[in-house]
C-alpha cells in the first residue's frame, strides 16, 4: 500500500445537493459541512461517523447481509427531519442517487444538515482512535491488535479556518504513516507544599473520614494561605490565586437537572448539575430549567469544555439553545435513552451530593432555603477530595480530569455555616470586624480566597478578610448572646434552621434508640393465621430476593446492588425457574449497580453471596471504612455529671471516678459496600474500638464524658499490641527450618555454637565477588557530584537446597522509585518439566549453568555512593566507594539485571516464547535438514538449556556473563530437585529423572535438631502421611504459641516446595494443613511432624519424564457435536510458530472428594495431567463452593481441569511442540462422562450449568474428551483425600520411581 502515496490538492468545502425521493415524491436540499472533495472521482464520498455525530442514524450493511429486517436496513435516517433514504449497491459501494440543486431547489424545498458545521471536523483527530481503543481493550483485553505494521498512507489534511476556503497542497513529506503516531498523554505531578489545614480540620469541616482526609491532603495543595498569629489581625489581608483557564476537556462528561427543596434565598428551584465518571462535580443553580444553556456557559468557562456531554432525553438538554452552545464550542451532545435513568451518571452523583448537603445542613442547622449554596460547597468538596477509585491513582477527581495539582485552600479554611469575623470597611464609631456566617467560597467576585459570608442584617456580602472564631471567642457570654441575637434576625428573614423544619422531623435520618412499645390491634389477638409450608408456596409468583441488598462481584471487586426484577425473555415471559431451595434455584435477576448500570445475576450466585456474608443470625456482616460525623440525641451525659457521685452529691467512695457510660452518641459509619448509616457508640466502641479512639481525638472529643473514660487507656494498650504484633513478626527467623542471622556478627555466632562455617564461607565468597561493583574513593577526593549516599549491608539467605547464602545489597529503600518497571519474572516449574520430557522425546542434549553475581552484570541505572561498613576487609572499612554495578537491593536491579540479559540473549537469537517469556528459543537445523527448536529456561540466574549442543550455546553466553567454575554440564541439581538418569527394564533408552531426595533429607536433619531441643523425635512406625483417622479441620487441640506458629509456617512452605519438586504424594496432606496456617492448634504442627516421618522413610521417590507414548483407542465412535455447538471451534493462536519436532499426547486424570472436609462440607478437586508417560501438573485443592452431591463435586473439577488443559495447550503451540490430538481426560463419574461425552444427555443439575455447557464445548471443539476410569486406579485419587498407608503407597509406586 505504500505506492498509493499521498492525495494532494485536497478540497474542504461544504456541499450542497437535491435528493428527489422515489418513495415520498418530495424534495430535499441536503447539506454536506465539512466534506473532502476529490478533483479525480465522480461521486462524493460520504464519511458515516461524520454523519453519525451529527445524530444520524446511518444503517451501512447491505439488506442481504443483515439479520434484521425493516425499513431501516441499508438506510440512512434524519430522526429529527423525519428523512428516510434507502441506500442502493453499486458493487460493494452504498450509495444513493443525488442531482445538482436549481437555484429554485434552494429557495423552494427543505434544507437538511446531514454533518454539523461546528464543531470543526479534523479527519486526523486521534480522539476516535484513542476511544475506539479503550473500548477494544475493554472487550478484548491483552490483546495487541497492532503487533501488524498495517502502514498505509493517508490523505494529508491540515486544520482550516474556513470550510469553505481550499487547503493548500499537502506536500508528500507532510504524510503521517501508522509508526509516526504519537500518543501524547498529560500527567499529574503533585508538589509537596506543607498546608495550613490539618486533616483533623479537614476532616471535621469537610465532613468525610480522618483517612480520607490524609489522603486528599497528599495530592493537594495549600498555596492561598492567610498568616496570622491568634489574635485578631489589625489590618486588611489580602489573597493572592492563580487565573482560572479555559481548555478542552479529552472526556466525557454527564448532566442532569435536580430540583431544589424550595426556593432559595436566590430564587434558585433548580440545579445543573455536570460530573464525570472519575466523581468530579460541578454545580450551578437556576431560576428556571431554561437557564440550562447558560449554566453550560459557566462551565466552559470554570472547568472547559468536554468532549462529550451526555445529558438525559429532558427536551431543554437535547435540542435548542444548550444543543447550539454546546456544538458552537465542540461538545458533542450524546443522550441516554428514553426511559432508562440507569444509565446516566448524574443519577449516582446526585444521591452522593444529597448525603453531603444533608449531613452539612444537619450538623450547622442552617436554614433549608441556602440550600443553594451549601450545595456550590459540597460540589467544591467532592471534587477536591480523594475517593477510593482505581481510574484515580490516588489524586482527586479535579486534579485527574484538569492534568495539575488541586488546591482547597478557598474550600478548606471553614466548615458550612461556621462562625467567622470578617473585615468591614471602616466607619466612624463602628468596630471594622464583624459576626457573620460562612456560605463557601465566592464564585464570581474578588479574588480566589473570597468568600461569602452572612451578616447579623441576613444580607450576603463578599470578602477576602476572613478570620475563625478563637477558643476565648467561643467561651464568650456576651458574644454568645450576639449569636443568638443574629439567629433570631436570620430565621425571621429565612425561617426556621434545617432540623426545624417539619418535612425534616418527620423524616429523621437516626432512629430513636428505645424502640416504641408495642400495642397490639384487637383483631391481632382473636385470630392467628398459620403460616404456609415451604411447599405450598408458589416460588414463581414469590420473588423473596426482590428488593435484597447484596454485594456481588463485578469487574474484579465486589460492589452493593439492589436486586430489582426477574430478568424475563422477549415474550414477558421470567427466565429460569423459581425454586424453594436456592441450590437448585435457576431464576435470573436484574440487579441495579452503584454506579446505575443493571446487571444480570443467578439466583444461586445472589443467595450464595448473602449467605456467605451473614452471621449466625442471619445479619448481614459489613466491614468499616471510615467514620464521617457525630452527634447527640440530648440524652448523652453533661461535662457537669461525667464523675460517679453518691445521692447527697459527694465523690463516689471518696474519690472522683469518672462515669462509663456511652448514653446518646452516635456516628455516622462509611461502610466498605458505599453505604452509610449512623451507629450507637456502644455498638462501635465494641466492634472497632481503635477508629472510634482516632476519631475521637481527631475531633477533639476525648474529653467529653462518652469517651473520656476509654479512649486514652484504650490507645496505649492499641500501642502495646502493636509492639507485641511486631516482636511476633521478628521472630520469624527460620527458613526451611533453617536459622538466618540477622547480621555478620550473629553469623559467625551461629557458625561457633553449631561447630560448622557454612557462613563464614558464605560471607568470604560474597565479597570477593561483589568487588567489581565498587569504585573506591581516595581519601582527598570530594564526595561524588549528584550522587546520593545510601546504607548498604548483608543480608542472609537460605537457598531451595538449603545452602547458606550471604547477599550484600543496598538500601534500595531510601532512593527514588525509578518511572520505569521493576518486576522481573521467571520460568515456571511446569516449563521444566515439558523441558526435560522434550529432551527424552527429541533425543536433545541438556546442560545448565549459573550466572555469577547475576546482578552486577548490569550496569547500575542509579546514581548512588556509599561508605564501606563492617562486611569489607580492614583495607576498605571506613572507605567511601561509588556504586557502579546494580547491586542487589536496588529498585532497579532485577529489572536491569533482566533487561540486559534479555538484551544480549536477543543478539544471540534467542526470542522469548509468547506463552512464556522466560522460555527462549531459537530455531537450529539438524544436519539432516530437519528443522528443530532449542530452548533455553531462564530463572533469574540459573540457565537450563536444551538442543543439539546446548553447552556451546552456554559458553556463548559466557562471553558476555561470567558463569561459575563448573557449573556448565549436565545438571544434577536445579532449583533445589536433584536431577539424575533413569533406564527401564528392557530400555536402554535414559530418561531424565527429577528427585527431592537431597532436599527432604536436608530438611529432615533441620526438623530433627530442632525436636532434639525439645528432648522430641520423629516417630519411626508410620503408615501414611498423617496419622489413621486424623481430620485436620475437627482438630481441637490447643492453639499454638507465637514460637510454634512461626515454625509451623516455615515448614508447611518447605513442604509446599518439595511437593513442587515432585512428591506428589503428600500434595493432599500438605495442602490440608496449609489451609490453618493462621491459626494453627498444636495438633496440626503434630501432624506436620507426622508428613516429615513418613518422608523420612520414602525419600528416594522421584518423578521420571517418560516420553512412551500411551495407547488412546477408544472403542466408541467420535459422537456429533454440530446440533448443539455448530460454531465450536478450538481457538488456534494466529502468531504461534512453527510445530517442529515429535508430538506430545495430554492425559489427564481427575477425581473429588465430595464433601470430604467435615466442618464445612466443602469437596476436594485432585488433578494429575501427563504429557505421554511424564507427569507435569498436578492439583490439590479445597472446592470454593459446597456441592450437594458427587456430580457437582466432579463436574466443578472436571471444569478445573478443563481450564488447565487449555491453557497447557497454548503453552505448547507457542514452544512450536505438536499436539497429538485432544486431551484424553479419565474420570471416574459415569454421570460426568455421559454428560459430556453423549451430546444428546441433558443437565438435571441446573446449577452446574457454567461447568456443563462449559467442559461440552471443549469436547465438541476438540479440545479434549472424556473417557471413564475405575475409581481404584484413577491416579487422581490420591490427590483429593487422605489414604491409608497401604492405599498411598500402591498409589505413588504408580507415579514415583
Amino acid at each position: 500500500m505504500e505506492g498509493m502515496g499521498c492525495v494532494e490538492n485536497v478540497q474542504v468545502a461544504d456541499v450542497l445537493v437535491a435528493y428527489d425521493h422515489p418513495l415520498e415524491l418530495k424534495t430535499y436540499m441536503l447539506r454536506f459541512n465539512q466534506v473532502l472533495l476529490f478533483d479525480n472521482l465522480n461521486c462524493h464520498l460520504l464519511n458515516p461517523n461524520q454523519m453519525r455525530l451529527n445524530d444520524l442514524e446511518v444503517h451501512d450493511c447491505p439488506r442481504f447481509l443483515s439479520k434484521a429486517k425493516g425499513k431501516k436496513v441499508h438506510s440512512i435516517l434524519a430522526p429529527e427531519a423525519g428523512l428516510h433514504i434507502p441506500l442502493l449497491c453499486d458493487g460493494v459501494i452504498s450509495l444513493f442517487h443525488a442531482r445538482k440543486p436549481t437555484e429554485e431547489d434552494k429557495d423552494t424545498y427543505e434544507w437538511i444538515d446531514m454533518t454539523y458545521s461546528s464543531p470543526q471536523y479534523n479527519p486526523q483527530d486521534d480522539s476516535f482512535t484513542r476511544r475506539e481503543e479503550a473500548l477494544m481493550e475493554e472487550t478484548y483485553p491483552g490483546i495487541d491488535f497492532d503487533m501488524f505494521d498495517r502502514s498505509i498512507s493517508k490523505v494529508g489534511v491540515s486544520i482550516w479556518q474556513s470550510p469553505r476556503d481550499v487547503l493548500s497542497t499537502i506536500k508528500e513529506d507532510k504524510c503521517f504513516s501508522h509508526a509516526d503516531m504519537i500518543r501524547i498523554q498529560s500527567a499529574v505531578r503533585t508538589r509537596k507544599r506543607k498546608g495550613a489545614v490539618t486533616a483533623e480540620q479537614l476532616q471535621r469541616r469537610w465532613n468525610i473520614g480522618l483517612e480520607t482526609a490524609r489522603k486528599t491532603l497528599q495530592v493537594v495543595t495549600q498555596l492561598g494561605v492567610r498568616h496570622f498569629a491568634g489574635e485578631r489581625p489589625m489590618r486588611r489581608m489580602w489573597s493572592r490565586a492563580e487565573a482560572l483557564r479555559f481548555r478542552n476537556l479529552n472526556t466525557f462528561m454527564f448532566t442532569d437537572t435536580m430540583q431544589g427543596p424550595c426556593k432559595s434565598r436566590r430564587g434558585n428551584q433548580y440545579l445543573q448539575v455536570y460530573c464525570t465518571d472519575a466523581s468530579f462535580t460541578s454545580v450551578y443553580p437556576m431560576k428556571a430549567r431554561k437557564q440550562a444553556p447558560e449554566t453550560l456557559e459557566l462551565l466552559f468557562r470554570d472547568v472547559g469544555v468536554p468532549k462529550i456531554l451526555t445529558p438525559d432525553n429532558a427536551p431543554e438538554l437535547v435540542a435548542g439553545d444548550f444543543l447550539k452552545k454546546a456544538r458552537a464550542a465542540g461538545s458533542h451532545i450524546h443522550s441516554t435513552e428514553p426511559w432508562t435513568p440507569n444509565h446516566q451518571r448524574c443519577e449516582s452523583t446526585n444521591h452522593v451530593l444529597k448525603r453531603m448537603y444533608k449531613r452539612a445542613m444537619r450538623k450547622s442547622n442552617a436554614p433549608t432555603r441556602f440550600w443553594d449554596d451549601c450545595y456550590e460547597l459540597q460540589a467544591a468538596i467532592n471534587s477536591h477530595m480523594a475517593h477510593d477509585k482505581i481510574v484515580l491513582d490516588g489524586h482527586t477527581p479535579r486534579s485527574y480530569l484538569l492534568g495539575d495539582t488541586a488546591d482547597i485552600s478557598h474550600i478548606a479554611e471553614f466548615a458550612w455555616y461556621d462562625w467567622v469575623w470578617y473585615w468591614n470597611p471602616p466607619k466612624l464609631d463602628e468596630d471594622n470586624y464583624l459576626l457573620g456566617r460562612y456560605l463557601g467560597p465566592s464564585a464570581d467576585v474578588g479574588q480566589a480566597m473570597t468568600s461569602k459570608i452572612l451578616t447579623d442584617t441576613g444580607a450576603v456580602v463578599h470578602r477576602s478578610s476572613v478570620f475563625p472564631m478563637s477558643d476565648e471567642d467561643l467561651r464568650d457570654d456576651a458574644l454568645n448572646a450576639k449569636k443568638e441575637a443574629f439567629n433570631r434576625v436570620i430565621q425571621d428573614r429565612y425561617g426556621i434552621g434545617y432540623n426545624q423544619d417539619p418535612v425534616i422531623v418527620a423524616n429523621p435520618e437516626v432512629p430513636e434508640y428505645e424502640p416504641p412499645e408495642y400495642q397490639p390491634y384487637e383483631d391481632e389477638t382473636t385470630k392467628e393465621e398459620q403460616a404456609p409450608d415451604a411447599d405450598d408456596v408458589d416460588w414463581e409468583a414469590y420473588d423473596r430476593f426482590l428488593l435484597a441488598e447484596v454485594l456481588l462481584p463485578d469487574g474484579g471487586g465486589l460492589v452493593l446492588g439492589t436486586v430489582k426484577a426477574r430478568k424475563r425473555d422477549a415474550s414477558g415471559n421470567p427466565l429460569g425457574v423459581a425454586h424453594s431451595n436456592p441450590i437448585i434455584d435457576t431464576a435470573v435477576y436484574e440487579v441495579e449497580l452503584p454506579d446505575g448500570r443493571v446487571k444480570e445475576y443467578a439466583a444461586n450466585i445472589i443467595a450464595e453471596h448473602i449467605f456467605s456474608r451473614i452471621d449466625d443470625e442471619g445479619r448481614r456482616i459489613i466491614v468499616l471504612k471510615e467514620i464521617l460525623d457525630h452527634k447527640t440525641d440530648g440524652t448523652a451525659v453533661a461535662q457537669a455529671d461525667k464523675y460517679v457521685t453518691n445521692k447527697d452529691g459527694t465523690t463516689f467512695q471518696g474519690r472522683q471516678q469518672l462515669r462509663k457510660t456511652t448514653k446518646g452518641w452516635w456516628l455516622l459509619v462509611s461502610w466498605m459496600d458505599g453505604t452509610e448509616s449512623w451507629e450507637r457508640l456502644a455498638d462501635l466502641k465494641e466492634s472497632h474500638p481503635i477508629e472510634v479512639a482516632e476519631y475521637a481525638v481527631s475531633n477533639q472529643l476525648s474529653k467529653e464524658p462518652a469517651f473520656e473514660w476509654w479512649v486514652g487507656l484504650f490507645l496505649k494498650n492499641r500501642d502495646r499490641i502493636i509492639k507485641k504484633v511486631k516482636a511476633r513478626i521478628a521472630k520469624n527467623t527460620h527458613k526451611f527450618g533453617i536459622q538466618v542471622p540477622t547480621s555478620v556478627k550473629h553469623a559467625l555466632e551461629i557458625d561457633r555454637d553449631t561447630g560448622t562455617d557454612f557462613w563464614k564461607k558464605a560471607l568470604a565468597k560474597e565479597m570477593t565477588n561483589v568487588m567489581p561493583a565498587f569504585r573506591f574513593l581516595d581519601a582527598e577526593e570530594p564526595d561524588p557530584v549528584g550522587h546520593q549516599l545510601i546504607r548498604c549491608h548483608m543480608i542472609f539467605d537460605v537457598k531451595m537446597d538449603l545452602t547458606r547464602k550471604a547477599r550484600f545489597v543496598a538500601g534500595g529503600h531510601v532512593t527514588e522509585t525509578p518511572s520505569s518497571m521493576t518486576y522481573q519474572s521467571v520460568v515456571s516449574r511446569e516449563s521444566v518439566r515439558i523441558a526435560f520430557l522434550l529432551a527424552a522425546l527429541n533425543d536433545y542434549e541438556i546442560c545448565c549453568a549459573d550466572i555469577q553475581n547475576a546482578y552486577i552484570s548490569a550496569p547500575c541505572r542509579e546514581k548512588i555512593w556509599t561508605k564501606c561498613g563492617p562486611e569489607f576487609d580492614s583495607s576498605h572499612q571506613g572507605q567511601r566507594a561509588v556504586i557502579v554495578r546494580a547491586l542487589y537491593g536496588l529498585k532497579s536491579a532485577a529489572r536491569a539485571f533482566g533487561s540486559y540479559l534479555a538484551e544480549t540473549l536477543r543478539d544471540l537469537g534467542w526470542e522469548p516464547c509468547r506463552g512464556e517469556p522466560d522460555v527462549r528459543m531459537r530455531s537450529r537445523t539438524k544436519a539432516n535438514g530437519e528443522k528443530i527448536w532449542e530452548y533455553l529456561l531462564v530463572w533469574t540466574d540459573d540457565l537450563l538449556m536444551l538442543g543439539l549442543d546446548p553447552k556451546q550455546g552456554l559458553e556463548e553466553i559466557n562471553k558476555f556473563f561470567t558463569l561459575k567454575e563448573g557449573s556448565i554440564g549436565e545438571p544434577t541439581q536445579y532449583l533445589g530437585s536433584t536431577i539424575s538418569r533413569y533406564t527401564f527394564d528392557g530400555d536402554p533408552k535414559a530418561y531424565w529423572a527429577m528427585g527431592s531426595s537431597k532436599y527432604v533429607k536436608e530438611a529432615i536433619k533441620n526438623v530433627e535438631t530442632h525436636l532434639a531441643a525439645s528432648n522430641k523425635f520423629l516417630k519411626t512406625k508410620i503408615a501414611g502421611p498423617l496419622p489413621s483417622g486424623y481430620e485436620p479441620d475437627l482438630d481441637t487441640s490447643p492453639e499454638c504459641n507465637e514460637e510454634e506458629h512461626s515454625y509451623y509456617m516455615s515448614q508447611v512452605q518447605v513442604l509446599r516446595w518439595a511437593v513442587e519438586l515432585g512428591r506428589i504424594d503428600v500434595a493432599t496432606e500438605v495442602s490440608m494443613l496449609a489451609s490453618h496456617m493462621a491459626s494453627p492448634r498444636k495438633g496440626h504442627l503434630d501432624a506436620l511432624f507426622h508428613i516429615w516421618a513418613y518422608l523420612k522413610h520414602h525419600s528416594r521417590s522421584r518423578m521420571v519424564f517418560d516420553s512412551a507414548y500411551k495407547s488412546l483407542q477408544s472403542k466408541d465412535p467420535p459422537p456429533e457435536w454440530k446440533e448443539f455447538y455448530h460454531d465450536a471451534e478450538e481457538r488456534i493462536p494466529v502468531d504461534m510458530p512453527e510445530a517442529r519436532g515429535k508430538p506430545v499426547q495430554i492425559i489427564c486424570f481427575v477425581d473429588a472428594s465430595h464433601g470430604s472436609e467435615k466442618k464445612t462440607r466443602r469437596s476436594r478437586t485432585g488433578i494429575l495431567i501427563y504429557l505421554n508417560s511424564a507427569p507435569i501438573s498436578w492439583l490439590s485443592k479445597r472446592q470454593n463452593t459446597i456441592e450437594t452431591s458427587s456430580f457437582g463435586a466432579e463436574f466443578t473439577a472436571l471444569r478445573i481441569a478443563s481450564e488447565m488443559i487449555v491453557a497447557l495447550r497454548f503453552k505448547l503451540r507457542m514452544m512450536g511442540i505438536p499436539i497429538d490430538g485432544p486431551a484424553h481426560v479419565r474420570c471416574d463419574n459415569e454421570a460426568v462422562v455421559k454428560n459430556t461425552s453423549a451430546p444428546e444427555s441433558m443437565l438435571n443439575k441446573k446449577h452446574n450449568a457454567v461447568a456443563y455447557h462449559y467442559v461440552r464445548e471443549r469436547v465438541a471443539e476438540g479440545t479434549l474428551s472424556v473417557h471413564k476410569e475405575d475409581g481404584k486406579t484413577n491416579l487422581a485419587d490420591m490427590l483429593t483425600k487422605s489414604q491409608p498407608g497401604p492405599m498411598r503407597t500402591e498409589m505413588a509406586r504408580k507415579l514415583l520411581y
